[in-house]
């Protein structure tokens, strides 16, 4: 099994309340089973099974989307790029053990159905959007240093100005030669009143050599350790509080 530095203080892992959580995107890439000639065939199998979907029998191309506005969920299966992409909402996401176990379960399922047993990379990202409130021109400095702690804020401090409405700072850091992490702080400014402030981790697990599916929940679920532990203590304690449902 692979392992990954952890560069932030361990936090005690819970489930949040509330959440500014926008969007969950896992997109894992595979390696195509070399004996596998009716693919087609293998996903009307799967599909029914899984989802309970009737998949017309003459495919349109080689991608397939399957998504239900109503839970915010979608799949994307493209057999042509060899990969799988599962994308959540605000309501498809909840946590990982609830939620995301079940999606890569089923990502799983499919890998076994079209006889796919290794895992080439794959790409998990979490966006985070803060909405506030702008009361005068130096309310943005005060609101960035609500939402972020002191050891982080200064990466988009210092910038704020009424010409700039969209700003948006990178830091890359390296969990192991193989995988790195993509933090995004910023804001957008909507109109005079309304603001966004923007938060996004990303992380990317691209090893020289392809490894076992087997081993792919256990690698994306210490990826999301690190990412809730960078959330947590990123994040200031106001914003912990709200999302515990202490204010």
């Amino acid at each position: 099994m692979m392992e990954f530095n952890n560069p932030f203080e361990c936090a005690e892992y819970e489930v949040f309340k509330n959440t500014f959580l926008q969007c969950v995107d896992l997109n894992v890439n595979f390696i195509q089973s070399e004996k596998l000639y009716d693919y087609w065939e293998h996903f009307i199998d799967f599909a029914k099974n899984v989802f309970k979907l009737e998949i017309p029998k003459e495919p349109k191309s080689g991608i397939s989307v399957i998504e239900s506005n109503k839970i915010e969920t979608k799949y994307i299966f493209n057999y042509d790029k060899a990969s799988v992409s599962v994308v959540l909402g605000h309501k498809g996401y909840n946590s990982f053990q609830n939620v995301m176990q079940r999606h890569l379960e089923n990502i799983i399922t499919y890998f076994k159905s079209i006889e796919v047993d290794k895992i080439q990379s794959f790409t998990y990202k979490k966006d985070n959007i803060f909405p506030f409130h702008l009361q005068d021109e130096s309310s943005l400095k005060n609101i960035l240093g609500f939402v972020f702690r002191s050891d982080y804020d200064d990466m988009i401090k210092g910038n704020e100005s009424e010409k700039v409405f969209k700003l948006e700072k990178e830091k890359k850091i390296r969990l192991n030669d193989e995988c790195d992490m993509l933090l995004t702080m910023g804001y957008d400014i909507k109109n005079k009143n309304d603001i966004n402030i923007l938060f996004s981790l990303s992380t990317e697990y691209k090893p020289i050599k392809a490894f076992s599916l087997s081993e792919l929940t256990d690698n994306i679920s210490k990826l999301n350790k690190i990412m809730f532990d960078a959330f947590v203590n990123m994040i200031s304690v106001n914003i912990i509080n709200i999302m515990k449902g202490e204010k």
